[in-house]
Parts: structure tokens; C-alpha cells; sequence
């Protein structure tokens, strides 16, 4: 059961994007909210911001854009993530709602923490924006760079 708002966003946003985790894993939420998923008077519908995802999640798995190992080991790691302390979860919740910005923000973390599958979707989302970002640093190394510096 998706926790209401008053817009499409809040709990409903967060099961769309971690539903299609290739496109989280290949954008990063935060380009994805802001620059394609939003018009100048707020959020799209639901069902055109729906299926504007799914288009996309096949065009990433058609390309085999995003690995589906990585996807795998993000899921995996929302898994362990849900073992950690209250306090650890609200801080990845709220981090994770902050970087999905207003459209998420329409939930509050006491709510997410309430919510078990609510939850769940939320720690896969934080999983997905770090697997993003990881895959930004990758690719932002000059080629032929070496992690080892010479003395």
C-alpha cells in the first residue's frame, strides 16, 4: 500500500523508481527527477511519468546500459542495509528523500520507517544512487589511470 499525498510523489514515486532500477542505476535520481520526469507546473501524471519509465528502463535493458549483476548486488545490499540500526535508517531515508527531491519529499521519514515495503523501496533507491555515482566516478577517470601513485 503506497502512503498518500497530495500529489502524485511521496511513496508511489519512490515503488515507480525503484521498480526500474536501470534507470535510477543509469541517470541518477536527481537528473532524472529534476530534468526529465518534471514539467515547469510540477510533477507528470501518473500514468505518463509511469510509462515514461518503464520506455526507459527497456531502452537501458535493451542496451544493456546498467549490469545486471550491479542491479543484483544493489539489491542485495538494500537487504543488509534493512538490518541496520533505527538511527542508521532514518539517515539513509532522509538522505534519499533529499536527493529525490520535492517529488519525494512528500513523505515523511517516520512514515518510510513505519512502512516495511515502503522501506525496502527506499533502501534500494539509496543503493541505486550510490551505484550511480559510482558509475560517474568510473567513467569521469581519465582512461589508462591507475588507483596506485608512484613515490
Amino acid at each position: 500500500m503506497y502512503l498518500p499525498s497530495m500529489f502524485f510523489g511521496g511513496s508511489s514515486f519512490i515503488h515507480l523508481l525503484a521498480s526500474n532500477p536501470r534507470v535510477v542505476a543509469l541517470f541518477g535520481v536527481g537528473a532524472l527527477v529534476t530534468s526529465m520526469l518534471q514539467t515547469p507546473f510540477g510533477t507528470a501524471d501518473v500514468m505518463g511519468t509511469s510509462g515514461y519509465v518503464e520506455r526507459l528502463e527497456q531502452a537501458a535493458r535493451r542496451q544493456n546500459a546498467v549490469d545486471p549483476q550491479s542491479i543484483e548486488r544493489a539489491r542485495r545490499a538494500a537487504a543488509a542495509l534493512a538490518q541496520s540500526p533505527e538511527r542508521r535508517l532514518r539517515e539513509i531515508v532522509e538522505s534519499t528523500l533529499l536527493d529525490c527531491g520535492t517529488t519525494c519529499l512528500a513523505i515523511e521519514t517516520s512514515a518510510v520507517l513505519k512502512d516495511r515495503a515502503v522501506l525496502a523501496d527506499v533502501l534500494f533507491l539509496h543503493t541505486l544512487i550510490e551505484l550511480n555515482r559510482e558509475r560517474l566516478a568510473v567513467r569521469a577517470m581519465p582512461t589508462g589511470s591507475t588507483t596506485t601513485t608512484q613515490q
